[in-house]
């Protein structure tokens, strides 16, 4: 339920946006329903965080419309599948704005977020993202707005976290070698070292991947106080399943997205341990900070 009203309040200031109609709006147009989109991975690989964000939606938007919509204007919501990929979403993006003309629509992804920002410029359309972390975000454009923590927050947070609150000295990052992974891994490597710590560990891997034996034989070798994963929803529970089967059972860290109870049905046991930043445990005060997974209680 916190991830709806989170969406509701992402859904007012989508609304608040859409009801800048042009002078001279007719009475007929103050009775439309306000249309915006939503540009999500629906299926996939990446389906679960988009169909999670899409029912999110769903209640924040029924609630709304029951408590008579905004501005006497029920919401509209138009879903297409991005699969999480660039293309894909700047298909779904052009149809949104060129065929449904809808005047605003909700996007995620870093990949996907970036390519289609220069649709949304070149329209003058805005796109707000609900979960892409890649620092590069802020700078896409006036029409790309966001609600989801990005890397130079909250990977600061976690990274200087884990050396100035946990006192931990040597850290391994494993990320995925895409727009999601590289620039936050940089990051965490120039914020943990800045703090004191030593990066004894940084391997990529694959997007594509299934198995992380080589890269996590690597960490295993370099022997971190801490480990760093930055993956994506789908991929992160299974790194670090593997993570424990080879025998890691040091403290993980990693960012918004795994933050999800999803993450402790997959991983169990091995859910203990995992720390995330959270935006919903410091929400009132507009901060992110690190939070327990394993146990779900904020630090």
């Amino acid at each position: 339920m916190m991830q709806a009203r989170l969406f509701a309040r992402r859904m007012a200031l989508l609304a608040g946006t859409a009801v800048l109609a042009p002078a001279g709006a007719s009475v007929a147009d103050a009775q439309e329903a306000l249309r915006f989109g939503m540009a999500m991975p629906l299926s996939g690989g990446q389906a679960t965080y988009g169909q999670d964000q899409v029912k999110a939606a769903e209640w924040a938007v029924a609630a709304i419309n029951e408590k008579g919509g905004v501005n006497g204007k029920k919401l509209e919501m138009l879903v297409l599948d991005t699969r999480a990929d660039a293309q894909a979403g700047i298909q779904a993006a052009n149809r949104l704005i060129s065929v449904e003309k809808v005047p605003v629509f909700v996007s995620a992804w870093s990949s996907v977020v970036k390519a289609i920002a220069p649709v949304a410029n070149d329209n003058k359309v805005v796109q707000l993202s609900v979960g892409a972390n890649s620092a590069d975000i802020a700078k896409l454009g006036y029409y790309t707005y966001t609600t989801f923590p990005l890397a130079a927050v909250d990977i600061t947070a976690v990274a200087n976290y884990a050396a100035k609150e946990m006192g931990k000295k040597r850290a391994a990052v494993i990320y995925i070698n895409n727009e999601t992974g590289t620039v936050a891994a940089q990051i965490y490597r120039d914020v943990f070292t800045k703090a004191g710590g030593q990066v004894v560990a940084y391997e990529a891997y694959d997007p594509k991947a299934s198995d992380w034996t080589g890269p996590l034989l690597k960490i295993r070798a370099s022997q971190p106080d801490i480990i760093h994963i930055q993956g994506l929803v789908a991929d992160t529970p299974q790194v670090t399943a593997q993570m424990r089967q080879l025998g890691l059972q040091q403290p993980v860290s990693s960012y918004s997205a795994v933050y999800n109870p999803k993450l402790i049905e997959q991983l169990g046991k091995a859910a203990e341990g995992v720390i995330a930043t959270s935006l919903a445990a410091s929400i009132h005060r507009g901060a992110t900070r690190p939070a327990q997974v394993g146990s779900c209680a904020g630090v």
